[in-house]
């Protein structure tokens, strides 16, 4: 882990926030069209945004068993809406579709370079994928990313500023 902090080695940063794939709502759709009876499952962070955003996802493979003789399905319509439930919070908790997709663009002083911190530049390696943490209490920055690039200067030999942002997600 990597810090940078205000008024030690940030001198400034600027972001891209891309908010339009965030979902705060899901109404999960199991099979044959499937409902839960409130309809919606919503993030945690539902009250950070000024109003719902809202996404059907479906969930075929959540099904009711019509006979005791089918093979896959749940037993009972309670178990599967406990099932759409479940899917639909993993969507935020592991997919985290309710928090947007950003980038940070940050120029600091790499303390490593400096001769007050010369005994620790081993200590002090940037290298992309790295993890970031960057605080800024005046402007309530505090995030963690990953470095996505970076620029640096071969011949004096440091870092001018780095790129932080989350991993698209690509299909396979």
């Amino acid at each position: 882990n990597y810090t940078i902090r205000h008024r030690k080695d940030l001198k400034g940063y600027s972001a891209e926030i891309d908010e339009s794939t965030v979902v705060t709502r899901i109404r999960p759709v199991g099979n044959d069209g499937l409902l839960l009876p409130e309809l919606y499952v919503d993030s945690p962070l539902l009250n950070a945004y000024p109003e719902p955003r809202i996404q059907q996802i479906e969930y075929s493979n959540v099904k009711v068993k019509q006979k005791e003789t089918d093979e896959e399905g749940f037993t009972t319509i309670d178990e599967a809406y406990a099932e759409l439930r479940r899917l639909a919070k993993l969507e935020f908790s592991e997919n985290k579709v309710d928090v947007p997709h950003a980038s940070y663009k940050v120029e600091f002083v790499a303390l490593a370079d400096t001769e007050e911190y010369k005994d620790l530049k081993s200590l002090a390696r940037l290298m992309p994928g790295a993890t970031v943490t960057v605080i800024h209490k005046e402007d309530t920055l505090d995030i963690k990313a990953k470095v996505m690039e970076y620029s640096y200067n071969p011949l004096s030999l440091s870092y001018h500023s780095i790129t932080l942002g989350t991993f698209q997600k690509t299909l396979c």
